[in-house]
C-alpha cells in the first residue's frame, strides 16, 4: 500500500478518498515497518557495523581463506570484477528465460538477480567509468529494473488493498480501492509491451567489461 498508492499524484488523492496517512491503512503498515525500525535501533546493529569495520581494517577475514584461494586476492581488480559481472549477467539471463510467459514469482526472482547485478555494476563503476558502453549498459539495466519494480509494486499493493477491503466496511474506502485497482490495471496493461521491450534492450546491451 505504501508503495504504489504513494505514487498516485497528490492532486488525484482527494478524488480517490486517499490521504497521506489514511487511518484505515495504518494496520497494514506496522508488520512491514516496525521490525525494520527495531533492527536499526538495536545496539547489536551498531556493534555489527563497528566489528565489520574493524575486521576490514585488520584484514582478519583473510585467516579463513584457503591457501589455494589467496592468489585471487593478488590478481588485478579489473579481472576479478569482470569475472563477477559476467557470472551475474549469465544468472540474470538464465532467470529471464521465457520472459513473456514468466509468472510473477519468477519475475520477482529475476528482479532480485538484476538488483545484485546493478549493485555490482555501480560498485565497480570507477574501473570502467571512462567507457561510453558502461553508461549505456547501466541505463538499460536501470530501466528494466524500474519496469519490473512497477509491476511488483502493483502486485504487492493488490494484496494489501484486498486485505483492507475485507476489514473495512466503508463505501468511500471501497470506492477508493476500486479507483486505485482500475488505475493499476491500466498501468499494467499499458506497460506490458514496454516491459518486454526493456528486457530485449537489456539483453542486446553489450557488456562493458573485458571477456
Amino acid at each position: 500500500m505504501s508503495l504504489s498508492i504513494q505514487r498516485l499524484p497528490v492532486s488525484r488523492r482527494p478524488i480517490c478518498g486517499i490521504s497521506n496517512s489514511p487511518p484505515w491503512a495504518t494496520p497494514a503498515l506496522p508488520p512491514g515497518s516496525s521490525p525494520v525500525r527495531e533492527s536499526i535501533a538495536d545496539p547489536q546493529t551498531n556493534r555489527f557495523l563497528l566489528s565489520l569495520g574493524l575486521a576490514i581494517e585488520q584484514q582478519s577475514w583473510r585467516n579463513d581463506v584457503a591457501s589455494q584461494d589467496l592468489g585471487q586476492l593478488t590478481e588485478p581488480l579489473v579481472k576479478f570484477a569482470s569475472r563477477l559481472l559476467a557470472r551475474l549477467e549469465r544468472k540474470a539471463f538464465k532467470c529471464g528465460r521465457g520472459f513473456w510467459q514468466m509468472r510473477p514469482e519468477a519475475r520477482h526472482k529475476l528482479r532480485l538477480t538484476l538488483k545484485k547485478l546493478r549493485y555490482a555494476t555501480e560498485f565497480f563503476l570507477p574501473l570502467y567509468s571512462r567507457q561510453a558502453s558502461t553508461k549505456k549498459y547501466l541505463r538499460q539495466l536501470s530501466r528494466l529494473q524500474d519496469a519490473l519494480g512497477e509491476t511488483n509494486d502493483i502486485r504487492t499493493s493488490r494484496t494489501l488493498l484486498s486485505d483492507i477491503r475485507e476489514r473495512v466496511d466503508s463505501p468511500d474506502v471501497h470506492r477508493a480501492i476500486g479507483v486505485v485497482t482500475g488505475w493499476q490495471g491500466h498501468l499494467e496493461l499499458a506497460g506490458a509491451d514496454r516491459l518486454h521491450d526493456r528486457w530485449c534492450r537489456f539483453k542486446r546491451a553489450a557488456p562493458f567489461w573485458p571477456s
